[in-house]
């Protein structure tokens, strides 16, 4: 029995592995383990197994639950339905990708690019802020592209045209935020520039020279790390592109990181 996310579903598997006499694995990925992490401790260490997308998670999971057998098999891509089809651009289209939430950051990063020139700003995704960001971008004078849901194949056609993907994760005031957000690693394997924050497992993957960091939250910082992926030339922007689909081809490749996981299921015994 294996149960996606550590709240009502992993409560469910873990019941009904008990009733059948059968291993019980689960995966945690984000606000399962910090916005809503309801007898989390006690899920953790009951299962056979733990798995979770990145070092960041590992850490705080082992922490918070020492007896728990924690793996880290990081959500992978398909690199062949994510790949780049045409030329880069070599334009000024910054990409933001994710659900209009606080912990995506995408307010500021209105406010970050009204402090630069000529962009062509997108953001695909559905949500509750989505009101805040038309009036935000209103406020700053910005003609903002809100594309609303997309199925995967416009969202492929979009990062095929964009030259950066903004990815400005923070941590929102109730806790919640993102882990390794799978987009991030689309948009590389798309030989994509990234530009995140500096925060939760960002980092394991937003690397120079593709990727560029700022602090979560800090506006300027943001806008800067920008300008400096929209600064480079087109050469430097192609060779940065293919080092971070190699990356992800080594490290974020779907069918490997299935076949990790399988191995240790089907190593364990009850």
């Amino acid at each position: 029995m294996h149960a996606h996310f550590a709240a009502g579903a992993a409560l469910d598997g873990l019941r009904l592995a008990a009733l059948s006499g059968v291993t019980c694995t689960l995966t945690a990925h984000a606000f399962d383990i910090f916005r809503d992490p309801r007898n989390l401790r006690e899920k953790l260490e009951s299962a056979d197994a733990v798995f979770t997308g990145c070092d960041y998670n590992v850490e705080h999971l082992r922490l918070l639950a020492p007896a728990a057998h924690v793996h880290k098999v990081v959500m992978g891509v398909d690199a062949e339905a994510f790949a780049r089809l045409g030329p880069q651009p070599g334009g000024r289209t910054v990409l933001a990708v994710g659900r209009l939430v606080e912990k995506k950051g995408f307010h500021l990063l209105l406010d970050a690019v009204a402090q630069l020139p000529d962009l062509r700003v997108q953001i695909i995704g559905e949500g509750p802020m989505r009101r805040e960001l038309l009036r935000r971008a209103a406020q700053n004078g910005q003609t903002v592209q809100l594309l609303g849901m997309c199925a995967p194949a416009q969202i492929c056609a979009a990062l095929e045209q964009a030259d950066v993907l903004a990815m400005p994760c923070i941590v929102a005031r109730d806790g919640d935020r993102d882990s390794m957000p799978v987009v991030v690693k689309e948009a590389m394997a798309m030989e994509l520039l990234v530009v995140a924050s500096d925060e939760v497992g960002l980092p394991e993957c937003v690397r120079p020279p593709w990727g560029f960091l700022a602090p979560p939250g800090d506006v300027g910082a943001l806008a800067q790390a920008l300008q400096d992926a929209l600064e480079l030339k087109i050469d430097a922007r192609i060779r940065a592109g293919r080092q971070a689909r190699e990356w992800v081809t080594l490290h974020a490749e779907v069918d490997a990181e299935t076949e990790r996981m399988s191995a240790v299921i089907t190593g364990l015994k009850r």
